[in-house]
């Protein structure tokens, strides 16, 4: 059993390793600019507006007494990130090339090649978008035009015949609404009790490529299902992306020696 235990362990770390290896990271080289700006500045992403202008010296200190209540325009206005990657002709063979941001604050277009290819407005999701057909070998431009989540929630507030009930942490200034509640975003973005009203936009998470050929693992959760002072027996579910229907063998390797998985073969449909 514990060498059981072992292959387990192995077969996890081997699994996503493997995973890491083949993700094409873009999070270099970003540039950002309030939308209509003729210049652009440095951004870091994974990030925030705020952080950037910051950086950028744009602004001042948003927690430094009541610095906040002159940054209350930046919730207001569009942002546009951009930035270009390379990709060779080998990675192109892959049958699929995702696209994967792993947060996007939060309403939010992104184009490759000008082309768009994914609408977001849920910054606590993953988006993801095959988009092999609008990369080429070389050099690709993405853009990420982020709208402004106060005007977004203004629009909302005003579609609906009635008021919805907001907390009383949404600080919302003279005049405003309390338009929290409509987005899909963090509840303290709009004020708390114990922080400031920073609405931000921005790319807070990785962003990356990521080929596909056949099939993957998408997703791995292990199962205790009992455990002694002498043995621990674990039962691994996992959730395996397929790009042709069919059966497929998965395998665990240990030490370079290929053991078939317990409950393999495994039929899995078309995604």
């Amino acid at each position: 059993m514990k060498q059981n235990l072992l292959g387990v362990l192995l077969f996890l770390l081997f699994t996503f390793t493997a995973k890491a290896q083949q993700l094409i990271p873009l999070t270099d080289k970003w540039e950002f600019r309030k939308a209509g700006d003729s210049k652009w500045g440095a951004a870091m992403v994974p990030g925030t507006v705020h952080t950037d202008l910051l950086n950028t010296k744009q602004i001042q200190d948003p927690f430094y007494r009541i610095n906040e209540k002159d940054q209350q325009w930046i919730g207001k206005a569009d942002w546009e990130y951009k930035t270009t990657f390379t990709v060779d002709a080998n990675q192109l063979k892959s049958d699929k090339l995702y696209l994967v941001f792993e947060g996007l604050d939060t309403y939010a277009d992104v184009y490759v090649n000008d082309v768009k290819v994914l609408e977001a407005d849920n910054m606590f999701r993953q988006w993801k978008r095959d988009v092999k057909p609008q990369l080429k070998a070389g050099s690709n431009a993405l853009r990420v035009y982020f709208h402004a989540p106060m005007v977004k929630g203004e629009e909302l507030f005003k579609s609906l015949p009635f008021q919805v009930p907001a907390s009383d942490n949404d600080q919302a200034g003279p005049g405003e609404h309390k338009v929290s509640v409509f987005t899909r975003k963090a509840g303290y973005h709009y004020g708390w009790d114990w922080g400031p009203r920073l609405v931000t936009s921005g790319i807070w998470r990785p962003v990356y490529l990521a080929p596909m050929n056949v099939a993957r693992i998408q997703d791995l959760f292990i199962k205790q299902k009992k455990l002694t002072t002498e043995q621990a027996e674990l039962e691994a579910r996992l959730e395996v992306e397929s790009l042709t229907a069919g059966t497929k063998q998965l395998e665990v390797t240990v030490d370079g020696n290929a053991t078939p998985f317990t409950h393999g073969p495994c039929f899995w449909p078309k995604a």
